[in-house]
């Protein structure tokens, strides 16, 4: 039978056992997640915009020429 699928190094080091694995996965979600983060996480997905801190999305922009932390100078051109 040929395999697939194998486990990746890092679930494989939650634990030495299938069941052991299983519940340290497990309880990497026990924490709950504070409404601000939920709040960050759904303007995020609702806005296709990328989620973390300006660092990161820099990141991001050197890697794919994008844009994605907005021009801080804001206002309308009309209003000038």
């Amino acid at each position: 039978m040929i395999k697939l699928l194998k486990s990746h190094s890092l679930y494989l080091a939650l634990g030495a056992t299938p069941q052991l694995r299983a519940q340290t996965y497990l309880s990497l979600f026990e924490t709950e997640i504070p409404d601000f983060k939920i709040k960050d996480i759904r303007c995020a997905v609702n806005s296709t915009r990328v989620l973390g801190d300006d660092v990161f999305k820099r990141q991001i922009e050197q890697q794919t020429g994008l844009t994605l932390i907005p021009n801080p100078w804001g206002g309308h051109r009309s209003s000038q």
